[in-house]
């Protein structure tokens, strides 16, 4: 059932306005409000004809006043949201619950490939679990067409999202000619997995949503939880999960706190990988999840993988979190996001005469400009680097495909303690002989972190390193001239190595991104000092290193 909940939250969210019922004078109140409509994208939206030029704008305008009276009350607000959607923006819209539209006996979802149906009226309840392929004697793609001026969205995935929440209202069938106004039934022609085909007829005036029967499932443990905002749950083998499904404090149970349950899980467990579920997140404020990336950062410097879920649900601000995590070197897994990478954002909400909401973007969030794990998206979905639709039988068994398919990944429990030993190579800077010397742990070349910035003043690959106690992490500081703490440059010895719990960040304009390449930091502390895998870091700042035998050389220009 909670997958038939997250349909019916879709169905409410669909773009809609409620108008009284148009008298003779009606249509003069309905100019105002649509005039107030489009006031209001106007004054607020940062690029309004993005999408759509000013005269095709202008002319759904003038054709919406002078036939205000033209329709009934559901028409006009498809009308009116016809216009809105013009925009192509997702987050631009109106928004109200849909009484009146008249909502239809199923509800369907884009379940690997096709269109399932996943709840209808119950003497029907033999096609749960089949594919759609026709509504109303039109094949589905044909009513996906008749649909789509009406929806808002900047992305296929988003479309489909939208879609679904729309094909169910009897009014919006109506209002697009896919269903006629006397119809007292409307069929689905629906086919089984094994190729049956059947046509489903259901009551057009069905008592509300009481009549629907939903796909009955085993339910696995990963699955969405309407209530709560974010938890962590410990899967089988060495895995935590962390569900992740509004981007808001819970007033109970600030983030912060939460992180350190996820710090105190982490250290004293054993863990080989780290799960971040956004598939079911709709968005919020961006940086609330911060404390706990910092976390994963840590995380991943003593060797523990992390990965990010997304989905059709995943939109706005938890897009924003997947690509932070992308960019962090966590790997991301699921499917297309209903939400662009960059997008129009940060919305202001209006409320009109009759109580109806106007949501309107007032700025372009160009994610691809801050983060590279962003820049091959750009204004769509974040497809991610693992696919993992989830087919119908395994979702019926109780599967969730994303998180076996991270399952399934080789898996190793992180060393907690490494050997270290001094390199005794010769190290050189642009071909002069340097007094930097480091450790190798595991095979590679390590570093001190305020060695390899002091070895580096003065070149077009110079740092500076800081601590903030404030948030118990180290700061690099790309560009800057390094600042002398003292005890820089003197030889290093080999030891045991512990697997670093500071975080290591990156403290310019590019947040929580250490740099401008994705992937980890490996860092170890080493008598108390912070020593950073050499590859690693000529992989995020500007320079190459090449070793030979018992050189390595380390190059800016």
């Amino acid at each position: 059932m909670a997958f038939l909940r997250r349909i019916l939250a879709g169905v409410l969210t669909l773009s809609m306005l409620s108008f009284p019922v148009c008298a003779a004078d009606c249509a003069d109140a309905r100019r105002v409000e649509l005039d107030r409509v489009v006031s209001m994208l106007s004054e607020n939206h940062p690029d309004l004809y993005a999408h759509v030029s000013r005269e095709a704008f202008a002319a759904k305008r003038a054709s919406i006043a002078q036939n205000a009276a033209s329709w009934d009350d559901f028409g006009f607000a498809l009308e009116v949201q016809s216009l809105t959607a013009m925009v192509g923006d997702a987050h631009t819209a109106l928004s109200l619950p849909v009484d009146g539209a008249g909502t239809l006996p199923f509800t369907i979802a884009w379940m690997n490939g096709a269109w399932v149906v996943t709840a209808v009226a119950a003497p029907q309840r033999v096609c749960l679990g089949w594919r759609v392929e026709g509504i109303a004697g039109r094949p589905i793609a044909a009513v996906e067409r008749a649909l789509d001026p009406y929806l808002s969205y900047d992305n296929d995935t988003r479309r489909r999202r939208m879609f679904a929440s729309a094909v169910t209202l009897r009014g919006a069938l109506v209002h697009a000619g896919v269903l006629s106004e006397s119809a007292e039934t409307v069929a689905l022609h629906v086919v089984s997995p094994d190729g049956l085909h059947r046509d489903a007829t259901l009551p057009v005036h069905a008592d509300g949503m009481c009549t629907l029967s939903a796909l009955r499932r085993a339910v696995p443990v990963t699955e969405y939880d309407p209530n709560v905002i974010y938890k962590a749950l410990d899967l089988v083998p060495y895995t935590l999960y962390i569900q992740y499904n509004a981007c808001k404090e819970d007033e109970n149970y600030p983030m912060a706190a939460f992180a350190a349950q996820v710090r105190d899980t982490l250290t004293h467990g054993s863990y080989a990988r780290v799960i971040v579920d956004l598939r079911a997140n709709g968005g919020g404020s961006d940086g609330v999840l911060r404390p706990v990336l910092h976390e994963l950062i840590a995380a991943q410097q003593r060797g523990i993988k992390v990965y990010a879920l997304v989905g059709e649900g995943t939109f706005s601000a938890a897009v924003t979190g997947a690509v932070q995590l992308a960019q962090l070197g966590a790997v991301t897994v699921g499917t297309p996001t209903g939400g662009s990478v960059d997008h129009f954002g940060s919305v202001v909400r209006e409320v009109l005469s009759d109580g109806s909401r106007l949501s309107c973007s007032t700025q372009w969030v160009a994610l691809s400009s801050y983060y590279q794990a962003a820049r091959a998206f750009g204004a769509d979905s974040l497809t991610p680097a693992l696919s993992a639709p989830q087919p119908v039988d395994d979702y019926l068994a109780g599967g969730d495909r994303p998180v076996a398919c991270v399952l399934a990944q080789p898996d190793h429990l992180p060393a907690r303690t490494a050997a270290a030993t001094a390199t005794g190579a010769i190290f050189t800077v642009d071909g002069s002989k340097s007094a930097l010397t480091g450790v190798r742990i595991g095979g590679a070349v390590y570093v001190r972190l305020r060695d390899l910035a002091a070895a580096l003043r003065g070149t077009r690959a110079a740092f500076d390193v800081a601590w903030s106690e404030r948030d118990g992490a180290v700061y690099v500081f790309d560009g800057q001239p390094y600042l002398p703490v003292g005890g820089e440059l003197t030889p290093v010895t080999g030891g045991t190595a512990y697997a670093a719990d500071t975080p290591i960040l990156r403290g310019d304009t590019q947040p929580l991104a250490y740099a401008g390449a994705p992937g980890a930091l490996r860092v170890y502390d080493l008598r108390g000092s912070h020593f950073v895998r050499l590859t690693d870091l000529a992989a995020k700042l500007r320079f190459s290193v090449a070793a030979s035998g018992s050189a390595v050389r380390i190059t800016t220009k």
